[in-house]
């Protein structure tokens, strides 16, 4: 989400969805963060852990927002007002994103021998974001109020469902990801 990719910076020709592959691959940096964090301006009122008259300076802001559940109704918004289909977007978060960091064996694509990651999206559906739809604990977003197009249903990573928009989370099972910096360092190495 940083930057943020804006209505007046996307050109109306030459766009995500035109065929000339501007964007390889879409990724989110999740980095989320407490409003005192964020230096609101002298508009809003002073977060909890703030000190009034506290330099407020939008370049030293905390850069991330609490939206990484949004991403990809964020992305398919935009995209698709701008020409992009679904192939591209599974192109740019999965298949390209995988190669980019040295999991296309096992990330990327459904397959024999992948790892069965999938996202149940329903590309009509819309959602209006606000903290009823918010499954995170900062509930502060530039995208408050906004319609989003597209509604993530499920998740499943490895094959096991660890997401669904009627239950939430399956806290009980605790984190089930894992760090994938080895197997970028053999690449990496490999590389050399």
């Amino acid at each position: 989400m940083t930057p943020y990719v804006r209505q007046s910076t996307v050109p109306e020709t030459g766009g995500p969805g035109s065929g000339e592959g501007v964007i390889k691959s879409v990724v989110s940096d999740h980095s989320p963060c407490t409003p005192d964090l964020k230096l609101t301006p002298e508009s809003l009122p002073v977060a909890p852990h703030s000190h009034a008259g506290e330099d407020r300076d939008f370049f030293k802001a905390w850069g991330g927002v609490s939206s990484l559940g949004f991403g990809l109704s964020i992305l398919w918004t935009g995209a698709e007002a701008h020409g992009a289909n679904i192939e591209d977007i599974v192109r740019w978060t999965s298949t390209n994103t995988a190669r980019q960091v040295g999991l296309e064996q096992e990330k990327g694509d459904l397959g024999l021998g992948f790892d069965g990651d999938v996202i149940v999206f329903d590309d009509e559906a819309s959602l209006k974001v606000n903290k009823d739809t918010m499954f995170f604990r900062n509930e502060v977003t530039p995208f408050d109020g906004r319609t989003l197009k597209g509604v993530v249903e499920e998740t499943w990573l490895r094959g096991r469902k660890i997401f669904d928009r009627k239950a939430g989370f399956d806290e009980e099972q605790g984190p089930v990801g894992r760090a994938i910096l080895e197997p970028r360092k053999r690449r990496a190495v490999n590389m050399i």
